[in-house]
């Protein structure tokens, strides 16, 4: 998609649970490995909602 000021968005796909962001990114070094919320670890692109 395109924003109202004419960038370029990222592309996504959307299902139940998550949201996957399908363009590439660099690896983050801060990411979290393992979580201590109780919550199953996902791939850094999978954002739960």
């Amino acid at each position: 998609w395109t924003s109202a000021d004419g960038r370029s968005g990222t592309s996504y796909e959307v299902n139940a649970q998550t949201v996957r962001f399908l363009s590439t990114r660099g690896s983050s070094a801060e990411a979290p490995t393992e979580s201590d919320n109780g919550m199953p670890d996902l791939d850094e692109n999978d954002i739960p909602f």
